[in-house]
């Protein structure tokens, strides 16, 4: 789960395009987008930021998908998961062929089983990096028939089937990842970071502060952490941070000063310092290196 977007960058919410999303999902085809209508509120092929979750089943033959900083080569077969808070643009030639997947959080919440919902946001949502997945069989086979009970449902009728095989579907995806078994009450605690921390981004970085307010120790916190993640629970609120501050200086058009002021951070100095100890580069020089 992706933190404070720099304001400058588009967060485009879910918007209900008729009865069957009341509940958060909608299937359509990706060639629909490119129809844009005068009034859209973003630029598809300019960095905007996601308030729900995309996954992209690609029929064409190749594009060149920007999230965040790296264009990631989509080809045919492959299907692509964009999560909540991520930042991408399509690529502007438009050689996109295919389907999509569009949900959000609630619908999942709604629908999914407490077990299959762990798993899903133990592989997604705590994960930076980005990849595409095969279409398996399965995978095409669930696609298939989601699409054609969505095709049928309607307000009040068939959401729960359509949670269902949404549900598998996403399953089908985590198959593609390696999983470690971790204990349900892991995975439930490290999510409740991940909210707080969305609610607290920018007012303390502190590690000890969000173990404070959720009622474990520290130590507790960092082994959960590091279960799920791989990195320390400081290193994963630096990584997070890191990743912000880079999407606000390559996609954003605010200066390094006011960047640092959003990012909580009291004075410009100590964010340069930061910045350049975390990446390598000063703010600006990433800025030029990446612009």
């Amino acid at each position: 789960m992706m933190k404070n977007s720099p304001k400058s960058i588009p967060r485009i919410q879910f918007h209900e395009s008729d009865e069957r999303t009341a509940h958060g999902l909608e299937i359509k085809r990706i060639e629909e987008l490119f129809d844009i209508p005068v009034d859209l509120d973003h630029d598809p092929f300019k960095a905007h930021r996601l308030a729900f979750f995309v996954i992209i089943f690609l029929e064409s033959s190749h594009v060149k998908h920007q999230v965040d900083f790296e264009a990631l080569d989509l080809y045919k077969g492959q299907a692509l998961l964009l999560t909540k808070g991520q930042v991408h643009a399509f690529d502007a030639a438009r050689n996109y062929k295919g389907t999509f997947v569009l949900f959000t959080e609630e619908f999942l919440d709604q629908h999914a089983s407490q077990a299959a919902l762990a798993r899903f946001k133990r592989s997604f949502l705590t994960k930076t990096n980005v990849q595409a997945f095969d279409q398996s069989e399965h995978l095409q086979i669930l696609l298939r028939l989601l699409t054609q009970s969505y095709a049928a449902s309607s307000s009040g009728n068939g959401h729960l089937k359509l949670g269902a095989l949404l549900t598998t579907l996403l399953l089908e995806l985590c198959l593609q990842l390696p999983d470690q078994e971790l204990g349900t009450s892991h995975t439930a605690l490290f999510y409740q970071f991940l909210e707080l921390h969305e609610q607290h981004f920018s007012d303390s970085r502190d590690a000890n502060f969000y173990a404070g307010k959720l009622g474990v120790s520290y130590k507790h916190l960092n082994e959960v952490s590091k279960a799920i993640t791989g990195l320390t629970i400081k290193a994963y609120i630096d990584e997070q941070l890191l990743l912000s501050a880079k999407r606000a200086l390559v996609f954003g058009k605010q200066n390094a000063k006011e960047i640092a002021f959003e990012l909580g951070f009291d004075e410009p100095s100590n964010f340069g310092k930061w910045f350049k100890k975390q990446s390598g580069f000063t703010p600006q020089q990433f800025r030029i290196n990446n612009g």
